[in-house]
């Protein structure tokens, strides 16, 4: 018999959660050193000059300081638009798509979440295959950035669509400032799941915004959420529960 607070769907974030960020981010760095130097070795020198610099931590600006260090001219905006509409070199982590794969098969439902420029985001979607993994994709640019997260309209809506509240839905993300405010509020689960090289991974959790449980790996997550959906607690997961 399933109780009312047994965990029936799950809903993903998508960047630095189930792709992350940096391979996203050397894809377009590719795209944009061709763009400017075709096939050559110039590319590749720029392109990992640019790879160089996001390690060591200079995130912001990249293109402007591509154009200063290449002496180039093209308008930042043109690289911009290369950057964001390129067709990603991505695809899923083996034990990422296992656990998608595992959970469909147990029967939750799996929903994604995501932020960004819309067209940016269905290129990844895209290129990881996301459509035959997940049931609804809810990308939030289609109504506007307003409604970006931490808005809860997404959340909302997917509540609709399910007709499930509060337990029986778990949010995974990696952003403390804005996943797991609306899933806080709606009483969802929220998990944090951290890994090696995330951009927001030193971001402060803002009011309300604090995840019931963090996980470091793939595994543990799949053993939590599997427990959750046998209306069992989180087990070897290891919840922190300091909201």
């Amino acid at each position: 018999m399933v109780r009312d607070d047994q965990l029936r769907a799950v809903v993903f974030d998508l960047d630095d959660t189930l792709l992350p960020e940096w391979k996203y981010v050397r894809s377009a760095y590719r795209a944009v050193a061709q763009s400017l130097f075709g096939q050559t070795s110039q590319a590749r020198e720029a392109e990992r000059w640019l790879w160089d610099r996001f390690v060591g931590g200079q995130h912001a600006g990249s293109l402007n300081a591509l154009l200063e260090w290449s002496g180039r001219d093209e308008p930042v905006d043109v690289l911009l638009d290369i950057y964001r509409s390129h067709t990603p070199q991505v695809r899923l982590a083996p034990n990422v798509l296992r656990t998608l794969q595992e959970l469909r098969t147990s029967g939750l439902r799996i929903g994604l979440i995501s932020d960004g420029p819309l067209m940016t985001q269905r290129r990844k979607v895209e290129a990881l295959g996301l459509g035959q993994l997940i049931d609804e994709i809810c990308l939030t640019d289609v109504w506007g950035r307003e409604y970006w997260k931490p808005h809860d309209r997404a959340y909302r809506n997917l509540e609709s669509l399910w007709h499930l509240g509060g337990p029986q839905l778990a949010y995974v993300g990696d952003n403390l400032t804005k996943d797991f405010v609306a899933a806080n509020a709606l009483g969802w689960r929220t998990v944090c799941l951290r890994s090696r090289r995330q951009v927001h991974a030193a971001r402060r959790a803002g009011p309300g915004g604090r995840p019931e449980v963090r996980v470091t790996s793939w595994k543990a997550l799949d053993v939590l959420l599997q427990n959750w959906s046998r209306g069992e607690d989180g087990g070897p997961a290891g919840p922190d529960r300091g909201r």
